[in-house]
């Protein structure tokens, strides 16, 4: 996810915030990802996102509400992905098509 442009631009408030909430959302799961769960701070996750800690405090409470957010957005879309693959295949009672 690209960072925002410097300075100034005519993008409106609320796409600045929802483009930093999202890279945000983001930016805790990589940090996850690479460094583990207990080792991650929120300056990991604002460095990664390419936001303010102060951008960081607007969106979230703290680590915990960020990750969790983020959790759940990356459940469901595991979930959507899984029906989608599931779909493909056919039947999952059919053995022939699992193996394929």
């Amino acid at each position: 996810m690209e960072p925002l442009p410097r300075g100034r631009h005519a993008l409106s408030r609320e796409a600045v915030l929802a483009s930093q909430r999202g890279r945000l959302l983001h930016a805790v799961l990589i940090a996850v990802a690479e460094k583990g769960f207990g080792s991650v701070v929120v300056g990991d996750v604002t460095a990664e996102a390419g936001v303010s800690r102060k951008a960081f405090y607007e969106h979230f409470d703290g680590f915990d509400e960020c990750w969790s957010e983020a959790w759940e957005i990356a459940i469901d879309v595991l979930f959507v992905e899984i029906g989608k693959a599931v779909a493909e295949r056919g039947d999952p009672s059919d053995r022939e098509a699992l193996i394929a």
